[in-house]
């Protein structure tokens, strides 16, 4: 009940500014690896609810912002072929390198989507959590569509987020998993068979996928692509009888790439 109180009480002083939420789940895999004769498991799913007021942004309003034909082929195809090619086919160099105003630690940065790092003494500035509200934190496995409704009923009982959600979106930032199910909550909320059971705050969420798991994403692939070039050179640094696993941990794509 403090804990609550204390956060309502700190929401009441950005209800005219952006919010972003972070949905993530965090797993206790250290369970028994022998079974008993009552349990065979003790690893425990989490989730962990955030909430990021950014004071210098305004409030996103909630003005039609969901596309009434929900998934828009013709818009989707425009933009594509009118906007994104035409970035997608240039260089880099030809995009960047060649602006002669930039250093080279710009250019550098500018290749970066996301720094892994925490030992890097320029970076611990970005990764503080100023203004992070803890909302709760929650037995609950992230692997469906409803566990993610469960995750967003979790602001009901705030009146300060009942507020806000009225006029206002919020950016739910959370990995691919978290862009499919909550989308999918938006649609099926839209259809008529849905309404009265999905509820209709779910459209007051705009699933994003922040810099941290663009990186993520983007890192592993490459690994996942060349993982013959990159199995010979873990070999070539860790010894010939090492062997790359076919799905690697992000901190050793990491310190491959």
């Amino acid at each position: 009940m403090i804990h609550r109180e204390n956060v309502a009480k700190e929401l009441s002083n950005y209800q005219d500014n952006a919010i972003n939420v972070n949905v993530d789940d965090y797993h206790n895999i250290h369970g028994l690896q022998m079974p008993t004769t009552t349990s065979t498991s003790d690893v425990y799913h989490m989730t962990t609810i955030l909430a990021i007021p950014i004071p210098e942004a305004r409030a996103v309003p909630n003005d039609a912002i969901h596309n009434p034909l929900l998934i828009d082929c013709d818009s989707l195809i425009f933009q594509i072929e009118n906007h994104y090619m035409s970035l997608l086919s240039q260089s880099y160099n030809n995009r960047f390198a060649n602006q002669l105003t930039l250093s080279e630690d710009d250019l550098f940065d500018s290749l970066v989507s996301y720094c892994y790092d925490a030992e890097i003494h320029k970076k611990k500035e970005e990764r503080q959590l100023k203004n992070t509200l803890l909302i709760d934190f929650i037995h609950l496995e992230l692997k469906s569509t409803q566990s993610y409704i469960e995750a967003m009923k979790v602001f009901e009982p705030f009146q300060e987020f009942h507020n806000y959600l009225q006029k206002n979106v919020i950016p739910l930032i959370a990995d691919w998993p978290g862009q499919i199910h909550t989308r999918r909550a938006i649609v099926m909320q839209q259809h008529p068979s849905q309404k009265d059971i999905i509820p209709e705050f779910v459209r007051s969420f705009i699933p994003i996928m922040g810099p941290l798991h663009v990186s993520l994403n983007s890192c592993g692939t490459v690994v996942l692509l060349f993982h013959s070039f990159f199995n010979s050179a873990y070999k070539y640094i860790f010894g010939s009888s090492k062997k790359l696993s076919g799905k690697p941990h992000p901190w050793k794509i990491n310190q491959l790439l």
